[in-house]
């Protein structure tokens, strides 16, 4: 009987050995990757930024100015705002100006003015823009750099104005000009 007994314990441990080893087997198979399909998709997105200034005005007045009037400041001050997330460089460039009855003046940017030497010119003005705590920016009618500002970032600009020479065009008009802020990354 000893005998038959050793038997059936041994055949027990061989069953119990091939349930656990079936176990195992089946536990590794499922942590492998399931191949039900020869192709599988992800979704993925990103939002693209978008550069963006806000401005607080939209008009600067330079009041009744006579020709050769110099570095006269304009009213109000613009805020210019950053409404992007992320750090942008703003550029700014202004225009030729032109009167109410066809007076034309070209924008000069080398600093000259109506007194010493070099001069303006006949017909020509400057625009300066002068952001706070930043160098000021003699405008052309290419876009310059300003200033670097970072996400949500605002700084206060002061416009100023050098008046075309007397002599010049323009004597009695309104003379209109602009400036264009553009923000790049």
């Amino acid at each position: 009987m000893k005998r038959l007994s050793n038997h059936r314990h041994g055949r027990r441990t061989r069953r119990l050995a091939v349930v656990v080893a079936l176990g195992l087997v089946g536990l590794a198979l499922s942590a492998l990757p399931a191949f039900s399909a020869d192709s599988g998709t992800v979704d993925a997105s990103v939002e693209v930024a978008a550069a963006c200034i806000q401005l607080s005005d939209t008009s600067v007045s330079f009041g009744t100015l006579p020709l050769g009037a110099d570095n006269v400041q304009g009213n109000p001050k613009i805020t210019v705002t950053n409404c992007s997330p992320s750090s942008e460089q703003l550029l700014a460039r202004g225009t030729d100006a032109q009167g109410t009855n066809n007076a034309l003046w070209t924008l000069n940017d080398s600093g000259d003015e109506c007194t010493g030497q070099p001069q303006l010119g006949p017909n020509e003005y400057s625009l300066i823009v002068q952001p706070f705590s930043v160098a000021a920016v003699r405008l052309s009618t290419a876009n310059k750099t300003v200033q670097s500002l970072a996400g949500s970032e605002a700084n206060l600009h002061t416009m100023f104005i050098d008046m075309a020479c007397p002599g010049s065009s323009g004597a009695g008009q309104t003379m209109n000009m602009q400036i264009v802020y553009t923000a790049t990354f």
